[in-house]
Order: structure tokens, then C-alpha cells, then sequence
């Protein structure tokens, strides 16, 4: 996992499925509307924990089936138990990196969701995943502006950087942990954008 900014692991399959569980309200909307239904084949590419993948899973059974794929092998396996614990037998899951996937016109919907803005190509990958979509299936894009955010992995580049020490660090992200397990705080999340396209 050269180049993964995001902690991987479980630590970060743990992330993702807060994420997924917050989030997922407006996604399964953004699905609705953009008509995911039983017996599509689906994609989930960039699917990380796994959470919004059997969420797909549900919506297109019966008939249907979703894969999700990761190039975090950890979360891969944690998400493939999650779907044997709940049941869900039309989700698959591959560890790859989204650069080497290809799978032209095999999915009636390809979807991504916080995903692009972490590539440095991403262009590259939207034109695979359009390529992937079969004729009147739909490619579904949700991605954020996190213009000014940070993210906790990056601690390690930060005392690299010289920016500050690893006591400082440490003491930044335990005075962000009190903050937010302040019941009275309240935080706003980055603006979320979501796409679809019907070919």
C-alpha cells in the first residue's frame, strides 16, 4: 500500500465503518435516484470496509450481486467476514489497487464514494469505470472538497517536516479527542458532491 495516505488496517476499517454508518442516509438516496435495483451487477470500487458494498447487496436482491474492491487486504478480509456474519451472498470482495482495475462494459453500476480525492490520476480511473458501465447501466460518483482539512495519518509526515514534534502531535489529536467526545461540540463535515451518469 505505497502512497496510502489513510490509515489502513483495522484502525481503519474502524474509520470507515463510522463513515459508512454516518453517510449512508444520502447515499442510499443518490442510489435510489439513480435507479440501483434488484438484479444489477454493481462495482464498488475504492469500497474500503465494505459497508456501502452490502448496502449495494441489499438493494439489488435478489438477482443481483455487488464486488467491492480495495487495495487494503486488511479491511478486504474484515469486510469479507462482515458479509458471511450477515448473510449476504451476492457480495464479493478483491484486493487490488484501483490503478491496475479494468473491466470494460461488465456492470450494469459502477459507484465510488470518497475515492477520487485521493488519487493523483483520477481522471484515469473515471474513464474506466465509464468504460465499465454496460449500455443503459450508470456510473455513481460521490466525492468531498476537503480544501484546508487534514487527516490524522499525516503525523508522521508532519514531525518528518519538522512542523512539530511527536509530543506535540500527540497532544494536538488529544485535545481533538476531547473536543469531539464533547457531547455540546458540533462538527460540520466538507462539502459532499454526488454525480451520476445513465450511458
Amino acid at each position: 500500500m505505497t502512497g496510502y495516505v489513510l490509515r489502513g488496517g483495522r484502525p481503519g476499517y474502524d474509520r470507515l465503518v463510522l463513515l459508512a454508518r454516518e453517510r449512508w442516509a444520502d447515499t442510499r438516496v443518490l442510489l435510489e435516484h439513480a435507479g440501483v435495483s434488484a438484479g444489477m451487477r454493481c462495482a464498488d470500487i475504492g469500497c474500503g470496509g465494505g459497508e456501502v458494498t452490502m448496502e449495494i447487496a441489499r438493494l439489488v436482491a435478489p438477482g443481483g450481486g455487488v464486488v467491492g474492491i480495495d487495495v487494503d487486504k486488511v479491511k478486504i478480509a474484515l469486510a469479507r467476514q462482515a458479509a458471511a456474519e450477515r448473510g449476504l451472498g451476492n457480495v464479493e470482495f478483491t484486493a487490488l489497487d484501483v490503478s491496475d482495475w479494468d473491466e470494460p462494459a461488465a456492470y450494469d453500476v459502477v459507484h465510488s464514494r470518497f475515492l477520487l480525492q485521493h488519487l493523483s490520476r483520477p481522471d484515469s480511473l473515471l474513464r474506466r469505470m465509464w468504460a465499465a458501465v454496460t449500455e443503459g447501466g450508470v456510473l455513481i460518483v460521490e466525492d468531498a472538497d476537503f480544501d484546508g482539512w487534514y487527516c490524522e495519518a499525516s503525523a508522521d509526515a508532519i514531525v518528518s517536516a519538522g512542523v512539530a514534534t511527536p509530543d506535540q502531535v500527540t497532544a494536538a489529536l488529544d485535545s481533538l479527542r476531547r473536543f469531539t467526545d464533547d457531547p455540546r461540540t458540533l462538527i460540520c463535515g466538507p462539502r459532499v458532491f454526488q454525480l451520476w451518469s445513465r450511458r
